[in-house]
């Protein structure tokens, strides 16, 4: 890996300058410094936006997630509006004078690692739908979500907060209240109709990088649509079948020759992961345009022409001495890509 010296600093004062007047990392233009790549980059979302969701025809019974003094939140469907992720609809009285957030650690669908998370709860009857995404929606058949699993759901008292212009307001929830929420379920499970036609977690077609330890990766290609809007190059797969949860991060990461650091310009080569014991994993590579248009290409639009790194396939240990638990490397993995 060539080492040629770091654009950190002007990186990192061109992302303050964006964050300060409204640019957005994935709008490929911030301000209108990237004028028409910004704008072709906007309509292509708009009109990714458009596109039907997922075929979901699947039926779930009537279940009540939460309970508890004046607040209830019941699950009553299931819906899609866009080609990675599914919700739930949910029916929501809160019938006290508090605003909460409801947060999960993970969701796990037909056997698949995945994220999600909803609107602020305020007071009053409102309907409301849980997000659930993850890439496997667009790169594996895994059929209509036959079992939906709700991992550590925390419902917490939220605070009305103000920006510090003091021209506008946002709802936070403060340390003591997330560790000490006013509901929490470690796990919930809801069935669909569809699960008995679930089928196994399956990898797809692509290159094995690495096969030990219970733990399988496999690369494939993204596709032109997220590569081009995205910024993805490969998508990984990876199978947990041991009995640790395991986490990926990589080190020595690099695009075009220029090292990347992950800290100043805030992106990497390739995403986090974490992959619960018996579950599957999806994650990316590849680079966000315009973080990286500011990160090495002084503004102008860079194009990945390749992207090296060291992905790390690590277990999570707990440390006795300072009493939490943190990550243990057991594999190092060597990721190039070169485009065509």
């Amino acid at each position: 890996m060539k080492n040629k010296m770091y654009r950190s600093i002007a990186a990192l004062v061109l992302i303050i300058v964006m964050a300060s007047t409204g640019g957005c990392a994935s709008s490929g233009g911030g301000d209108g410094a990237a004028s028409d790549s910004g704008a072709k980059k906007e309509t292509k979302k708009e009109e990714k936006e458009e596109k039907k969701g997922l075929d979901i025809t699947a039926e779930i019974k009537e279940q009540v997630l939460v309970d508890k003094d004046g607040l209830k939140i019941t699950a009553t469907g299931l819906g899609s509006d866009r080609e990675d992720s599914f919700f739930i609809e949910l029916s929501v009285q809160n019938d006290t004078e508090q605003v909460y957030e409801a947060r999960a650690d993970h969701f796990v669908v037909n056997g698949y690692d995945m994220w999600g998370g909803m609107d602020y709860i305020k007071p009053g009857e409102a309907k409301m739908q849980l997000d659930i995404n993850s890439l496997v929606f667009k790169y594996a058949e895994i059929g209509e979500p036959g079992e939906i699993e709700i991992n550590s759901l925390r419902v917490c008292e939220a605070v009305e907060k103000e920006t510090q212009d003091g021209e506008d307001t946002y709802y936070d929830v403060e340390r003591d209240k997330y560790e000490n929420p006013f509901f929490k379920e470690e796990k919930i499970v809801i069935q669909t109709s569809a699960y008995d036609k679930m089928s196994d977690a399956a990898l797809p077609d692509g290159e094995e990088l690495y096969n030990e330890n219970g733990i399988r990766l496999v690369r494939i290609a993204a596709d032109e649509e997220d590569q081009e809007n995205m910024g993805y190059r490969d998508i990984f797969f990876l199978k947990n079948d041991s009995s640790d949860r395991i986490e990926t991060s990589a080190k020595e990461e690099a695009v075009n020759d220029f090292v990347i650091d992950r800290w100043t310009t805030g992106f990497g080569v390739v995403d986090y992961a974490y992959v619960e014991p018996g579950c599957t994993g999806v994650f990316w590579s590849g680079a966000d345009p315009t973080m990286l248009s500011f990160a090495i290409g002084d503004g102008e639009e860079v194009e990945i022409e390749s992207m090296e790194c060291t992905i790390l396939i690590n277990k999570t240990v707990y440390d006795e001495v300072y009493d939490v638990e943190v990550p243990e490397t057991i594999a190092e993995i060597p990721y190039s890509y070169t485009a065509e």
